[in-house]
């Protein structure tokens, strides 16, 4: 519409993208001021709840008259354009002041905190809740001043019986919505635009979020209704420890200990600012920043010691191997070198005549080292191969039982022993031991074997050389129920095994709410409360639908064990470029319904399923209208054919 007319409202560019529309900067040639004007989507324009929406927004932006709120000028039904006419403010948003500067320090940001503040409390004193606050709707002028904007989900609290409280809207951006609305919207009253305001000053002090980047729909409401939030200094270490409580109280969970007012979280700003004077500069360390205390030691300086405890110079005797940095004098240099000479001596003396205590055991030391006399029993212990599951007891008693004596008897020193043979004499046959070649399979192949306990590699596995026993066997693979079994080689030398998979999970959030279907059968509807399932594996069709943004679909593949998070998030706005050449200037026909964006200009359509057609009087459009499902800004243009009609 960049260059179009609506009424005097001469469009000159794109602000940026609202909830129901697009916020345009444009001229008001009657009065020769800039304004900006909130277009409403054409494709919701004939919807009787967001009609009801954002004539609520006007009324309540009209309602409304303070320096920290952004002025509404007039409100405008012509045709099939609705939009509101808008103070224009030129200073950009805050979200793009934190773009570009990460931290902001606190002598910047609370400043503007404060006036945030001031405006929640007129809204809230006209019994008005924002329920949107975030660093996009705070708008800043030339000079840095606020004016808060975007009261399109705002609730006049007298109409507790709106259309918004019946649906269950949810909206807000999950970034900094209070735990109380991701439930409904019903639930939020003015201490939840505390709450996100406080979440704001934590992303401004810390520079970011205390969600890790890439994080879920899921695991950030998740987060946000149970864990444990981080603290901003955690990111920023040089936040005074009173800032930090102000910000945490703000983004309490339980709505009764934040702020109960717009009026005493400003105040407890600057009762903070007259306690600390102008924002503290970073603390100086005593060490290098970094540098963990525990890896610094630090030499007692002599000034610590007494004079009285101070050791005597001519007292002190130096250890072998300890040094002095000083040159001592040469009475000293004596001394030293007459301790040293007399502690070499006493060490030789005592090397020399020290008491042979220890021969007797070196002796025996060295008789350990000589070999036994080789006997029958032991000849039979060195060839003898007998399976380790085989009892000692049965072994011997095969090869010789009359090598053992009674139980607890010496076999040597009991009078029932038979008398050592002589080394030469022949050894007794040893007995061959049959052995099996083990075959373990499974389906599907690859999994990890565990054999008597241990890991033998993976399937399909042969194991030549096992014997004869029970073995107890183990199958395991990601994504699959590990398998238990045991297997006897003499009897069945193969295990084939058929691994049942594990079941996957999925959870799905629509943003702001919207119903769900999985393959044609209805598990969700009109709530914004993730969904969530145990699953097989396979692939599933997930169904979104909105009442007024429309529809979604999208295909998910679940393998054995695994769990995904899926986010329709129907308040994404992505650019498609449609083109008719050689003819321009054809209007762009979506979902059935005409956009007022003309080829070949781009249009700004919200995430989801679209039906894309074109239309130009003198002309009609070949071949038919072609369905897409947008999710990122499509790169090659969409082209149509148009050719005059007869």
């Amino acid at each position: 519409m960049i260059g179009q007319s609506i009424e005097n409202y001469a469009i000159e560019a794109v602000l940026g993208h609202g909830g129901m529309g697009i916020v345009y900067k444009a001229l008001d040639t009657s009065l020769d001021r800039v304004v900006a004007l909130k277009v409403m989507n054409p494709g919701v324009a004939t919807n009787e709840e967001f009609l009801w929406r954002f004539k609520s927004e006007a009324r309540v932006l009209g309602r409304l008259q303070h320096a920290n709120i952004v002025n509404v000028y007039a409100f405008r039904h012509v045709e099939t354009h609705l939009f509101i006419v808008m103070e224009y403010v030129g200073g950009g948003t805050l979200s793009h002041l934190i773009e570009r500067q990460g931290i902001v320090p606190p002598k910047q940001a609370l400043p503007i905190i404060k006036q945030s503040l001031l405006a929640l409390e007129a809204a809230h004193d006209a019994n008005i809740i924002h329920r949107d606050i975030k660093p996009h709707n705070i708008l800043l002028t030339e000079r840095g001043d606020v004016k808060i904007s975007d009261f399109g989900l705002a609730k006049i609290q007298e109409e507790s019986s709106s259309m918004m409280t019946r649906v269950g809207v949810t909206g807000g951006t999950l970034y900094y919505m209070p735990p109380e609305q991701s439930e409904a919207l019903s639930k939020v009253d003015h201490r939840g635009d505390l709450y996100a305001l406080g979440m704001t000053l934590y992303q401004m002090l810390a520079g970011r979020m205390p969600f890790d980047a890439g994080s879920s729909a899921y695991s950030i409401l998740k987060a946000v209704a149970e864990e444990q939030i981080p603290t901003p200094n955690t990111f920023n270490r040089h936040m005074p420890p009173g800032l930090v409580e102000i910000v945490m109280r703000a983004i309490k969970k339980d709505p009764d200990q934040r702020y109960q007012s717009a009026r005493e979280m400003r105040e407890a700003i600057e009762q903070f600012e007259r306690s600390t004077g102008a924002p503290p500069a970073r603390p100086t360390a005593e060490r290098p920043v970094g540098v963990d205390k525990t890896m610094i030691f630090t030499a007692p300086k002599a000034a610590r010691l007494k004079p009285e405890a101070a050791p005597k110079p001519e007292l002190h005797t130096l250890l072998p191997g300890e040094h002095t940095a000083t040159a001592a004098p040469g009475g000293r240099m004596k001394r030293y070198l007459g301790g040293v000479l007399l502690l070499a001596l006493v060490g030789f003396g005592v090397f020399l005549f020290r008491p042979d205590d220890d021969a007797p055991t070196r002796r025996a030391d060295t008789s350990a080292q000589t070999p036994p006399p080789t006997n029958e029993n032991t000849a039979l212990q060195e060839n003898d191969p007998t399976p380790a599951n085989e009892s000692a007891g049965e072994s011997t008693r095969e090869s010789g039982s009359e090598l053992a004596g009674p139980a607890g008897t010496d076999p040597v020193s009991s009078p029932a022993a038979t008398p050592p043979q002589p080394a030469s004499q022949e050894v007794p046959a040893t007995r061959t031991e049959t052995t099996y070649t083990v075959n373990i399979r499974s389906t599907p192949s690859g999994a990890t074997v565990l054999f008597d306990g241990k890991s033998r590699g993976t399937t399909p596995l042969q194991m030549p050389g096992v014997s004869a026993g029970n073995y107890p066997v183990q199958l395991q693979l990601d994504g699959y129920q590990p398998f238990s079994g045991t297997l006897q080689p003499q009897r069945q030398a193969s295990l084939t095994a058929t691994l049942q998979p594990l079941n996957g999970s999925l959870r799905v959030v629509i943003h702001p709410w919207g119903s769900l279907d999985i393959n044609d059968v209805r598990k969700m509807s009109g709530s914004s409360v993730p969904y969530a399932e145990e699953m097989g594996p396979g692939s599933y069709r997930l169904h979104a639908m909105h009442p007024s943004f429309g529809e979604w679909d999208k295909v998910v593949t679940l393998r054995p064990g695994q769990h995904q998070d899926v986010f329709f998030d129907f308040q994404k706005m992505y650019r498609v470029i449609v083109t008719t050449p050689p003819i321009t200037n054809a209007e762009i026909v979506v979902d059935g319904t005409g956009t007022g964006v003309f080829t070949p200009l781009p249009v700004v359509l919200r995430a989801g399923n679209h039906t894309i057609a074109v239309r130009k009087e003198g002309y009609r459009m070949e071949g038919q209208p072609k369905k897409i499902t947008l999710e990122e800004d499509l790169q090659e243009p969409i082209a149509f054919t148009l050719v005059p009609e007869n």
